[in-house]
């Protein structure tokens, strides 16, 4: 698995998910940041906001890079929580998951176990695609699910959110939107 289609720069957009997050990291804190590809936001925090960061990539590849900007990782699957272990007496200012839930199968045991790593006045920052965006819905009314390389139907997704099942995830893992905000990308017609 190769997932060098997220090798992108750090988006400094205000329309973007990397920056919509990044506005929420406290300068100086400890981050627990999950599948930082090639570590573009890793490099920020540590670079810009002086933080601390910790990182679980299973790309092998990716990991070597993003390692270089954090204080510590784990190379694997974040399933298999070895990363619980390793990290273990670390307490985080925010737990990080920019587009990464929509690749796990059971996102909210991963959010859960989580939180035994998270301060109590901490922070999970999250991102999602939404499935419910006006360009998958005018692909289905023409009969059409195509899969692509990167996006919101990005072949290796294997869950999909709506604004809806995202809450009723978050609720089901106890936490409890305090901040909501949303990417704005008209449909390509």
């Amino acid at each position: 698995m190769s997932i060098k289609q997220y090798d992108a720069p750090l988006s400094t957009d205000d329309n973007s998910s990397d920056k919509k997050i990044l506005q929420h990291v406290q300068p100086y804190s400890t981050v627990l940041e999950f599948g930082p590809a090639y570590g573009r936001m890793t490099k920020y925090m540590k670079e810009i906001l002086n933080c601390k960061i910790y990182i679980v990539e299973i790309d092998k590849d990716a990991y070597e890079k993003a390692i270089e900007y954090a204080s510590g990782g784990v190379c694997g699957n974040i399933i298999d929580l070895s990363w619980l272990k390793e990290f273990k007496g670390i307490y985080f200012d925010h737990i990080i998951f920019a587009d990464v839930l929509e690749h796990l199968l059971d996102p909210c045991k991963i959010l859960n176990e989580t939180l035994s790593l998270l301060k109590d006045d901490g922070s999970v920052l999250l991102s999602v695609p939404n499935i419910a965006h006006s360009a998958v819905i005018i692909n289905l009314i023409k009969n059409n699910f195509n899969y692509t390389n990167t996006g919101l139907l990005d072949k290796t997704h294997i869950r999909f959110f709506t604004y809806n099942s995202l809450l009723e995830m978050l609720e089901t893992c106890f936490l409890v939107p305090v901040i909501e905000d949303a990417v704005i990308v008209f449909p390509k017609l």
